[in-house]
């Protein structure tokens, strides 16, 4: 009896303690750094901590550069530029020489965060609204903060700045970043540059003293160093070496002294090298730290270049479909395991990152997260060195949509089987759902062989419309900033996630370029809504609206509430209250100015007062942090360049706003 009983409890202890140790993304790995030491782990969302075994497992960088191209780099045959950290990087690691991502940024950035299709989360546009990746898709950081790794993105976010959009609503613990997709963009902070710039810290605006690339590196190993003892995932994602082109002195003026080269031309190259120095300065550290063999490093770009200044193999340049929009450099290291310095040749694309990553740190997925991605972890170590063909469909648009073939490219590898049973893979690209070329052959896509192949073109059409009927679900709902959250109140909106035609860059709006839109949003609360709309970010200094009225309408099931309020003379900002209902909506604000003219609101502030029918503030007045004056002006002359006058960056709750 006593050892029937013994049994039973030994038994029920067992089931418990299994119990306890699952947790919605499977296993029950602890929080215990990089030792092999047992630890506790305990979730963010309550589980119940288990004392279990760890190992060595990895950390992981990702140095995502800014429009790099592949004759950037000494390593692949520029002879004008020295890239010394790269040429060590090509050396040592993993060279995917047929990686490909999308023809702009922000699509980029989603799927190697997601390991979805962009469109597939909502992203193929850098504004309008389409840059924002739907709350319900995990994105890489949350998955690895929740396996113990301490998380950061310091540099460009690009992914909204608004709740639950934020990289901190994503998971990341330490963030340092600008507002918008660039320096200085609509969402930046005012008149903000890449020398002496303002960044977000923690949610908190500061100015630092230098030059924004060795800011962000410096931060980086700054935050490396701190958590050295900790398994860390570390996205770090400087501005460089996109346009407009600038680096620090000594860097342009190296490349000023050789024949031939043009202003730009020597900025762009002192840009590579002020990167590529600092990219040294990052693999010398790792060493130093001891952390360089245990450290996942992968560094690539966001998309292709522009090429009016520079040389390439293919076709195309930036936002094209063709070869030099979508096909980058990237290199992977990772010596303690997978072998060094080989080319890894099959198709890879930007959303197979994330599941070779989660593969090789061995962390867990959500439950059904059935990623497009592929892991290629084999093809890294040499277990394998040839897949099963694949086809991938690559397509953005500046557009508020996609439209069916436009701007897209289908990337395959078909195999051939001839008589004497001879197998060979030819590689295809099925360019605007129209255009054939095969890149054996010709590899500057020059000849369309569409009409003379066309099974295979209707093979590949077939693919894309499978594609196209499958992402629709998702680009046919919009992501929705969400308001009166505690998270974030008040919202601070900007013109950037218009759905319209947003300003294209803070000299537009200086100019009260007549655009407009608006917002699509989820009212999280009933209630009074205190809408505030401004011609720049918060700041101190004070820029008359200039407008003779301004409009309000949040249209929601089919129902549009107006209102309207006059605007004194020389007012820096005006106020509506109106209630508004729980749920989803479209909110649309008006800036009727003098002669007629109008445009929507650049930038509004939206704050949850209380219940319904609340015509005052019923909570505290929203205080945010003093911030130091940011370089320039607030005046814009020809070309976006300042001219006289002084500015301040706004202030900020908890993000980075603008």
């Amino acid at each position: 009896m006593k050892k029937t009983v013994f049994l039973t409890l030994l038994f029920t202890l067992c089931f418990v303690t299994t119990l306890f140790a699952q947790d919605p993304f499977g296993g029950s790995r602890s929080n215990s750094g990089n030792s092999s030491s047992g630890g506790t782990r305990i979730m963010a969302d309550g589980i119940i901590p288990v004392k279990v075994k760890t190992k060595n497992y990895p950390n992981v960088i990702i140095v995502l550069a800014d429009d790099l191209a592949h004759s950037d780099l000494s390593c692949h045959g520029n002879k004008n530029i020295h890239t010394a950290a790269f040429d060590r990087l090509y050396n040592e690691s993993v060279r995917l020489t047929n990686f490909h991502t999308d023809m702009i940024g922000t699509p980029t950035r989603a799927a190697i965060l997601t390991g979805y299709y962009p469109p597939r989360v909502g992203v193929w546009h850098s504004r309008a609204g389409r840059s924002l990746v739907k709350p319900q898709f995990v994105m890489a950081p949350k998955l690895f903060e929740r396996d113990g790794y301490k998380t950061a993105l310091i540099g460009k976010w690009g992914l909204g700045e608004n709740y639950p959009f934020r990289p901190t609503d994503r998971g990341f613990d330490y963030v340092l970043t600008h507002g918008g997709n660039f320096i200085g963009d609509v969402g930046d902070w005012w008149a903000n540059t890449m020398f002496n710039p303002v960044f977000s810290e923690n949610g908190v605006p500061k100015k630092f003293t230098g030059f924004a690339t060795d800011i962000q590196f410096s931060k980086a190993i700054e935050w490396i160093e701190k958590n050295r003892s900790n398994r860390f995932f570390l996205m770090l994602t400087p501005n460089a070496p996109r346009k407009p082109y600038m680096a620090p002195k000594k860097f342009v003026d190296y490349y000023k002294r050789i024949p031939g080269f043009t202003g730009e031309l020597a900025m762009l190259y002192g840009m590579v090298s002020n990167l590529d120095q600092n990219l040294g300065k990052l693999l010398n550290k790792l060493d130093a730290l001891g952390l360089a063999k245990n450290t996942i490093l992968v560094v690539t770009t966001d998309n292709g270049v522009h090429t009016s200044i520079r040389q390439d193999e293919f076709r195309g340049e930036k936002g094209s479909p063709y070869e030099v929009g979508h096909r980058v450099p990237c290199f992977i290291r990772f010596p303690r395991e997978m072998e060094h310095s080989i080319d890894v040749k099959p198709i890879l694309c930007h959303f197979d990152i994330l599941p070779t990553l989660l593969s090789a740190c061995e962390v867990r997925r959500v439950p059904g997260m059935d990623l497009d991605g592929r892991n290629f972890v084999s093809l890294m170590t040499g277990q394998i060195t040839r897949r099963n063909p694949r086809k991938v469909v690559i397509q953005s648009t500046q557009f508020g949509r996609p439209a069916k073939g436009y701007n897209s490219v289908v990337l395959a590898e078909l195999v051939d089987t001839h008589r004497a049973a001879i197998t060979r893979t030819r590689e295809l690209r099925l360019v605007n759902y129209k255009s054939l070329y095969c890149l054996d052959t010709d590899p500057e896509q020059v000849s369309n062989i569409a009409s003379r192949a066309p099974g295979t073109l209707k093979e590949l059409q077939l693919f894309y419309d499978d594609w196209w009927e499958n992402i629709q679900e998702e680009v046919n709902k919009p992501a929705r900033i969400i308001l009166g959250n505690r998270a974030e109140n008040p919202t601070k909106l900007s013109c950037r996630d218009w759905h319209g035609l947003p300003p294209a860059s803070q000299k537009e709006i200086y100019d009260r370029v007549p655009k407009s839109g608006s917002w699509e949003v989820l009212f999280e609360r009933s209630g009074s809504y205190k809408f505030t709309v401004r011609d720049r970010p918060y700041s101190p200094t004070k820029v008359p609206l200039g407008a003779t009225s301004i409009s309000l309408s949040i249209t929601a099931n089919g129902r549009k509430v107006p209102r309207f309020v006059s605007v004194p003379n020389g007012a820096t900002s005006a106020t509506i209250i109106s209630d508004a209902a729980q749920g989803e909506a479209t909110l649309k604000v008006e800036v009727a100015m003098a002669g007629g003219r109008s445009h929507g609101a650049y930038y509004l502030d939206v704050e949850y007062l209380g219940p319904p029918g609340t015509a005052t503030e019923t909570m505290p007045e929203h205080r945010t942090p003093d911030v130091p004056k940011t370089n320039g002006p607030d005046a814009y002359g020809s070309g976006g360049r300042r001219g006289a006058g002084a500015t301040t960056p706004p202030s900020s709750s908890k993000r980075g706003a603008y």
